[in-house]
């Protein structure tokens, strides 16, 4: 089929967890490259730092806020605690919360910090009135905060749960994971609910397990295994009913890339893409705007990273020569041109299926001339619109 009797059409979407999910390589954390470190969002704004990097006397305590709309990284004022290294991570009464973790000699320490995104102050709040740890897996729901699991030492595993109040600033224990405790599951913050996905145990190691949180009833249940090779230090998060977990490190060593989508309400599992930026473990993510971001965490080969991707939707590109024609909602394409009917004008990238930016600039007159791009498939990201498309 020749090009110019080609006419395609590409169905608008917007942020939102449906259809093919698709990497997108955004700007790399200002910092240095780490692993073992946070991230959380408050009001559609990225937040990330602390950590560690091997070889390092001790962690990092540098904190920046992302714009996901401009894609751009800006300091904001240092963490001033010491327990920087392997923490968990909230929000609560749009406040982001540093619960645990280990300070720079590697102790174990239950203090907690609160990071006020507006007046970009930390201050200091009621540590956990249990034993410290760090590994641990933190997640939000109704408004508080929960931390649970973790090592309080080498080989000493923890399964108890703790709710934090941020109006009271008060810790109440809830009931214990009733399964073998565990470190470094990864904490999924669910609107009314929570979840702890993976892991290693104390009895079998690393698993594929998914235990649901109901603060109301303050009740665990266990949903179907995960699939995928078991798995610590994986990233969690939840969009949508969906879960979305993967990387880590099996209990060989292993660092995996893969990426699962769990679905809650049919109780099922199926595999994404790979992660882009390649095999990761003990990385951070966090969601804004309904999107997931994943940054931080080192490879296979002991490589420490400060880049970060973006898992978003785009659809398969589909024939619909009306639709094109009548430009309803939609994105054409004839003659190396992108007919781009909702926007007159604007920014625009195009980006590669390795999630690499190849093509970026401004756009008028509804078009953008594609001609140099090689035989292959692209996403096209305008404004927060995201298609996806082949170029034959």
């Amino acid at each position: 089929m020749k090009i110019n009797n080609i006419l395609l059409m590409f169905i608008l979407i917007t942020s939102s967890f449906y259809g093919q999910m698709v990497w997108i390589q955004k700007a790399n954390f200002p910092g240095a490259p780490r692993a073992y470190a946070v991230a959380a969002s408050v009001n559609n704004m990225g937040y990330a730092g602390l950590g560690w990097v091997s070889g390092s006397s001790g962690g990092f305590r540098d904190w920046y806020q992302y714009n996901p709309t401009s894609d751009t990284w800006v300091q904001k004022a240092s963490f001033p605690g010491n327990n920087n290294i392997s923490s968990g991570c909230f929000v609560a009464n749009n406040k982001i919360f540093i619960a645990c973790g280990n300070d720079s000699s590697f102790t174990p320490l239950p203090d907690l910090w609160e990071y006020d995104p507006i007046a970009n102050v930390w201050t200091q709040k009621a540590s956990l009135p249990a034993v410290g740890r760090y590994g641990l897996g933190s997640f939000s729901a109704n408004d508080s905060g929960f931390v649970s699991c973790g090592w309080s030492a080498v080989n000493t595993w923890l399964r108890d749960l703790w709710q934090y109040n941020a109006l009271t600033d008060k810790w109440t224990q809830k009931a214990n994971l009733p399964a073998p405790a565990r470190c470094g599951p990864a904490g999924i913050s669910a609107i009314t609910t929570g979840y702890l996905a993976c892991g290693e145990d104390s009895v079998s190691g690393q698993n594929q397990q998914l235990w649901q949180y109901f603060p109301a009833q303050n009740k665990w249940a266990q949903k179907n295994n995960l699939t995928g090779n078991p798995r610590f230090a994986a990233n969690g998060v939840f969009a949508v009913s969906k879960i979305y977990v993967g990387t880590g490190q099996e209990a060989n060593g292993n660092v995996l890339n893969d990426f699962w989508q769990y679905d809650t309400i049919g109780n099922s599992c199926t595999q994404l893409n790979n992660y882009l930026g390649g095999s990761r473990t003990v990385a951070s993510s966090f969601v804004a705007n309904g999107i997931m971001y994943v940054l931080f965490g080192y490879d296979n080969s002991n490589v420490f990273h400060n880049d970060m991707y973006m898992l978003t939707t785009a659809t398969d590109l589909k024939e619909n020569e009306n639709n094109c024609i009548n430009k309803q909602n939609a994105v054409c394409y004839k003659n190396n041109i992108l007919f781009i009917d909702c926007i007159a004008s604007g920014l625009y990238c195009i980006y590669n299926t390795f999630g690499q930016a190849i093509m970026q600039g401004n756009f008028e007159e509804n078009s953008i001339n594609i001609e140099q791009l090689p035989i292959g498939i692209y996403i096209l990201k305008t404004n927060n619109n995201i298609y996806k498309f082949y170029k034959p």
